[in-house]
């Protein structure tokens, strides 16, 4: 963890914006990569069901088993699961090295407070549509890390937690987390924890 004691409030926030987004990727990418593995093991496990059963009478239940992991395969391909795990952990990575400009343990001077937001900006530039609520739930995991948070996070309901990779609930967590905005890249709320 990186000593952010000596940092003024404007560097500060550009590291905890940096460090949550590099936590918002980390996210999106294990999501996209779980995603495929699942599909890959039904897959499989549906290729050496059919297979056992294949000399068989046919199985109206290892067809729709068969038809439904089919189906799978064809949203996997659809949603390019693989490519946009790999698109988010190259972003991941891209921040993470970026937060490595703090590591130092200070401020940033006016010139290199600069490069570090054209380099965040070039790559936020790569970006795909920020989902809102998973962007607040890295937000909140990073303020838990640093202790600038003693409270407990806002409950967020089942089907927010199972659709928050698919589905963005901007308005939801707009009313749900004060704070946000229509920015999230610039969500100035996290404290410097004193």
């Amino acid at each position: 963890m990186i000593d952010t004691g000596d940092f003024d409030g404007k560097t500060y926030q550009l590291y905890a914006g940096i460090n949550k987004s590099t936590r918002y990727h980390n996210r999106r990418r294990m999501f996209y990569e779980r995603w495929n593995a699942i599909t890959i093991s039904l897959a499989s496990a549906a290729l050496a069901v059919g297979s056992v059963f294949q000399w068989q009478e046919p199985n109206a239940m290892v067809g729709a088993v068969m038809a439904a992991v089919a189906a799978l395969g064809v949203i996997d391909t659809a949603l390019g699961t693989a490519k946009k795990a790999n698109l988010h952990n190259e972003l991941s990575t891209q921040f993470a090295m970026l937060e490595k400009r703090f590591a130092i343990g200070r401020s940033l001077d006016d010139d290199g407070y600069r490069q570090v937001i054209e380099a965040r900006l070039d790559i936020e530039s790569r970006e795909p549509p920020t989902l809102y609520l998973l962007n607040e739930l890295a937000t909140m995991e990073f303020e838990r890390s640093v202790g600038a948070c003693d409270t407990p996070p806002p409950k967020v309901g089942v089907w927010r937690r199972v659709t928050v990779q698919l589905l963005s609930h901007q308005h939801y967590a707009e009313r749900r987390f004060p704070g946000t905005d229509a920015e999230p890249e610039e969500m100035a709320r996290v404290p410097h924890p004193e």
